[in-house]
This record gives structure tokens, sequence and C-alpha cells, in this order.
């Protein structure tokens, strides 16, 4: 991978000098941001269906109540893993957006922004309602 930008940056003679470096570093870059991201959901998946297995096994000596706090506790990790990859979706997607500046890639950016601010902040008041309901039935 990294012949192949050292490579292309040597082939970008008609750019300004240190704008081919520029935008293949930006390229690295979000491919860095989109596969941290993927490992992130890959991980929450992991852990959740290990919880929800482990859950499983241990719910015949629970009581539904206990069975259901089960059951949040293993949403709420998941949505922590999915808020945090969005976090790195986003800024995946900011640096694709500085490397092509079009106003079609900014409108893109804008309405994924948008979309992922939403979900963040829903996402974020859910975990905390949870949390202070786990809190207030201890």
């Amino acid at each position: 991978m990294l012949l192949e930008v050292v490579g292309n940056i040597a082939n970008h003679s008609g750019e300004p000098e240190g704008h081919g470096f520029l935008t293949q570093f930006g390229r690295v870059l979000e491919s860095v941001a989109v596969i941290v991201s993927l490992v992130i959901i890959a991980f929450g998946l992991i852990v959740a269906i290990y919880r929800i297995v482990q859950g499983f096994f241990q719910a015949r000596s629970q009581n539904s109540r206990t069975r259901l706090d089960r059951y949040q506790m293993v949403r709420l990790g998941l949505g922590r893993y999915l808020a945090l990859a969005l976090e790195f979706q986003l800024a995946a997607d900011i640096v694709a957006t500085s490397i092509e500046p079009s106003w079609q890639q900014l409108g893109r950016l804008g309405a994924v922004a948008l979309i992922r601010t939403f979900l963040n902040y829903f996402l974020g008041r859910e975990i905390a309602e949870e949390e202070e309901t786990a809190k207030a039935g201890e």
C-alpha cells in the first residue's frame, strides 16, 4: 500500500507539488477511518452475540425482570459501539469531502452528517435514559 501511494505521488506531475501527496494521504486517512469503524462494529456485534448467548443459557434460572435488564444492557452496549463507529464514519466522510470538494459531495456530506447527528442524539438519549432507569432500580 505504501509503495502504491509513493508511486501515485511520483505520477502526479501535472498537479502542484505536494497536492498529490496530500490527496493520497487523505485517501489513506479516509480508508483508515472506515476500517476502524468496521472493526468497532464487528467487535460490538461479537460482544453483543456473546452476551446474548450467555444470557440464553442463564435465562432458565432468572426471572423475567432480570432477563429484560440483561437485554437492555446488551442493547446499550451495542448502541455505544455503533455510536462510536458512526463518529469514525463521519470523519471518513469529512476527509473524503476535503479531498474532492464538489457541491454534490458537500450536499452528500451535509445529508449524511445530519442523519448521523440525529441517530447519535437519539441513541445517546436512549442510553442515558436506560442508565438512569438501571441506577434507579438498584
